[in-house]
């Protein structure tokens, strides 16, 4: 393992790299969750033409 070791470099601890991934996926997760939300509650004066083509 010490030529691995050598050619990999500093592996961090399990916690960190789950804390990194989930840097990323929770505010994805909530940006899509975001925008679902506003897709169904959103009241139609709220809306406007150019939205509702985009969603076409």
């Amino acid at each position: 393992m010490g030529e691995f070791a050598k050619a990999w470099g500093y592996i961090p601890p399990i916690g960190i790299i789950f804390a990194a991934i989930g840097s990323s996926v929770i505010p994805l997760g909530i940006y899509f969750i975001n925008q679902w939300l506003h897709k169904i509650g959103d009241p139609p004066w709220k809306t406007s033409e150019e939205q509702d083509e985009r969603e076409k």
